[in-house]
């Protein structure tokens, strides 16, 4: 009866691939298919393994388990250490720049690297923007700072926005005072950024705001009407496009 297994030099070749991936989910926190794909573009298997190689959907499950062997176990409580390779890049520069206490049971972690830093502090316009509903366990809110580079609750919200502006200028030694920022329009953060960068111009986003007037159509009992008469429409569409006329 005819057999279709691989040779041994084959079986080898296969081995040290598997071994290789392996690796490279313990040592590296990239997702898992992003290495797969990776790996076997860059090793040089034969014409005959690359025609039945390990696909990822046979082999992740393998992976995953020895991910989560080294992995720290979800933290019960906001009290947690945070290990030494989640507080640096995969370059081995420092990504973790405060960890501190806002009051009792609340905890603030910054995370940034100089290079983030250095971009955010060359950007001229700075974008501000904050979720609620994606958090990791134990905290309330993730909230993003982000430099343009061409090219390439209120006292929550002055508690950090006084972190940015005195902390971050501590570690990097430069002034932080960009030109504009640019933020959805959440009532808690509007008066923290007037209150500790009085000279920057600080601009909605034309994102949110049409999705704050798309919410209040909604709310107002118009979705009927805005989707049935073309009137009406029109009328929603020319209050959006305000935001688009020169000042």
């Amino acid at each position: 009866r005819e057999h279709n297994h691989l040779l041994d030099s084959e079986d080898l070749e296969i081995k040290q691939f598997r071994q290789g991936l392996k690796e490279r989910v313990i040592n590296d926190t990239s997702p898992i298919s992003k290495i797969y794909d990776e790996e076997i573009r860059k090793t040089n298997l034969s014409s005959d393994v690359l025609a039945s190689p390990p696909l990822a959907h046979e082999i992740q499950p393998g992976l995953c388990y020895a991910r989560c062997k080294l992995t720290p176990t979800l933290t019960t409580s906001f009290a947690f250490d945070i290990p030494d390779c989640y507080q640096s890049t995969s370059t081995g520069e420092k990504l973790l720049f405060s960890d501190s206490l806002v009051r009792r049971r609340e905890r603030m972690l910054l995370f940034g690297s100089t290079k983030q830093l250095q971009v955010l502090f060359d950007s001229s316009t700075v974008l501000l923007d904050g979720t609620f509903s994606a958090t990791p366990p134990f905290f309330s809110q993730v909230f993003t700072l982000h430099g343009l580079k061409f090219g390439y609750n209120n006292t929550i919200y002055m508690f950090f926005i006084i972190k940015i502006r005195f902390l971050i200028p501590l570690a990097m030694d430069r002034l932080f005072k960009p030109e504009i920022i640019i933020s959805d329009f959440e009532t808690g953060l509007i008066p923290a950024v007037a209150a500790d960068f009085p000279e920057t111009k600080h601009r909605g986003c034309f994102f949110h705001y049409n999705q704050s007037i798309y919410r209040r159509i909604q709310t107002s009992g118009l979705g009927s009407a805005y989707s049935q008469d073309e009137e009406i429409r029109s009328g929603c569409h020319k209050l959006m496009a305000l935001a688009l006329l020169p000042p």
